[in-house]
């Protein structure tokens, strides 16, 4: 009778030890998904697109438009589109040519960044008034009180491979009607906290087992 009082207290213990420490492993990967959510919340939301976000993505050439976003594929890292417009072409375009439709927070543009602004209007199947957006080089920023004016230079042909940047006219523009879109940096962040958290999640929902 002894003995299988000692071995009851055994395992207990040994069964609240178990507990001790899944406790301790949700604890911890709650604690890095907070340090990460907070750290998105200082810099503003994160820069990559969700499901159902609006966006302004690439199309052909150097044009950008309005469009949703319908899906994302992991393996290559691009965005499936629906245009706002109701074309049907060029929908599935490369993380980095794809802006949530939000502006940047302040701080986090300046002379050098590359960004996205309204270009002109234009028509598609009846429909006026439409958006048409660039890519463009802030080349100088002025303040005016509390305000800052953004000079973006137009990107004619993008540098890369020994070739340099071609830059067209630039214009002023606000910081309101500026986008920017995602980096490999903003994405593996992002990756990186939707694991925490899932992994938080998980920890916190797993079922003991009798052993």
């Amino acid at each position: 009778l002894h003995e299988r009082q000692v071995s009851e207290k055994v395992a207990s213990m040994h069964k609240s030890l178990e507990e001790a420490t899944r406790e301790a492993t949700r604890l911890r990967a709650e604690n890095q998904a907070l340090k990460m959510s907070t750290s998105l919340g200082r810099k503003g939301r994160s820069k990559v697109p969700r499901v159902g976000d609006s966006v302004i993505s690439h199309h052909i050439r150097s044009n950008f438009y309005n469009a949703k976003i319908v899906r994302f594929n992991a393996e290559d890292r691009t965005f499936e589109v629906a245009w706002d417009d109701g074309d049907t072409t060029a929908t599935v375009q490369p993380y980095e040519r794809v802006c949530l439709d939000t502006p940047p927070s302040p701080g986090t543009v300046a002379v050098g960044s590359m960004v996205i602004f309204p270009a002109r209007k234009y028509q598609f199947q009846g429909q006026t008034g439409l958006q048409l957006y660039k890519e463009g080089r802030v080349m100088d920023m002025r303040k005016e009180g509390q305000s800052i004016t953004y000079i973006v230079a137009l990107i004619e042909a993008p540098g890369g491979d020994g070739v340099k940047e071609r830059l067209g006219p630039a214009r002023p523009c606000t910081l309101n009607e500026l986008r920017v879109c995602a980096n490999i940096f903003d994405l593996l962040q992002e990756d990186a906290a939707t694991h925490a958290g899932d992994q938080a999640a998980n920890e916190g929902s797993s079922t003991e087992c009798d052993v």
